[in-house]
């Protein structure tokens, strides 16, 4: 994927193609039925927006943050993006926490270092993809073709 190098924010889009109850750092065991989640991140250390993204990517690779865990069996659809220094993960999960049928599997879930308080920074959307309208209108999104 070209992703800038830049610092900023970033989503993630992916399907959980079967039931999966899996162990996630101190929040211990946490269930994640068969659908789509959305996953707000910020990537504003070296290596920025591709940095990050490309490691969540990569299949191997050490569990760091809850995240790691999460995305073992799952398959990425889209990544979406914005640069700068806002906290636009933050942003768009209380947004994101707003909107019916966007459910938290756990509490605090990919925000353990949020310092804004969000209930969590991933999300259950249910059988059917949700669409990512009007987040912000500087997020560029990119579907990874390969995993449709």
């Amino acid at each position: 994927m070209n992703l800038p190098p830049a610092r900023g924010s970033y989503v993630l889009l992916f399907e959980n193609p079967a039931d999966a109850n899996l162990r996630v750092g101190k929040l211990g065991w946490v269930n994640f039925p068969a659908g789509y989640y959305v996953y707000f991140g910020s990537a504003k250390g070296s290596g920025g927006i591709r940095g990050r993204v490309g490691r969540h990517l990569r299949s191997e690779k050490k569990a760091h943050w809850h995240i790691d865990a999460v995305l073992q069996g799952m398959r990425v659809i889209a990544v979406g993006y914005a640069e700068g220094e806002e906290p636009y993960e933050c942003i768009w999960s209380r947004r994101a926490s707003e909107e019916r049928g966007w459910d938290v599997p756990a509490a605090g879930l990919g925000a353990s270092d949020c310092r804004a308080g969000c209930p969590a920074h991933l999300f259950f959307c249910g059988e059917k993809v949700i669409v990512l309208e009007d987040l912000d209108a500087r997020m560029t999104v990119m579907f990874l073709l390969s995993n449709l």
